[in-house]
């Protein structure tokens, strides 16, 4: 924990020239030690690291699967599902004279549509500065 007070208290330091709200600020974060907050404080940035790295693929990349995976993984499986109902299966058919599996490529537009529908959403929420930004 005094690895992460030193720092602080020399942020203070720099940020805070005034010296009575410099003093006040120290004795908040002393006082906040005391109590147990700071140590709360710790584990949240903690977790906020593990999601963070998480987020950009450096850590956990199983748990980044369930941030952000699953609408990557749908619309992967929705081009390839229309990558084998217009281009392959008839390269298929053609080439081998034998019928193909069919998808039901109405109901796999209706899910891309719907997909891409909420991709536009977010990006207008993101750019309204809305949202988590997750």
């Amino acid at each position: 924990m005094a690895a992460f007070i030193t720092p602080v208290l020399s942020l203070i330091d720099r940020l805070i020239p005034d010296k009575a709200a410099n003093d006040a600020a120290k004795a908040q974060l002393v006082a906040m030690q005391a109590s147990g907050d700071l140590q709360q404080i710790m584990g949240q940035i903690d977790i906020d690291k593990l999601e963070a790295g998480a987020a950009t693929g450096t850590k956990n990349s199983f748990v980044q699967f369930f941030i952000a995976g699953w609408r990557p993984a749908i619309g992967w499986l929705c081009g390839l599902g229309l990558l084998w109902q217009y281009f392959l299966a008839p390269i298929l058919e053609f080439t081998f004279h034998s019928p193909t599996p069919k998808i039901d490529s109405a109901s796999l537009s209706d899910l891309l549509m719907a997909l891409l529908g909420m991709g536009a959403l977010r990006t207008v929420d993101k750019i309204k500065g809305q949202g988590s930004g997750h």
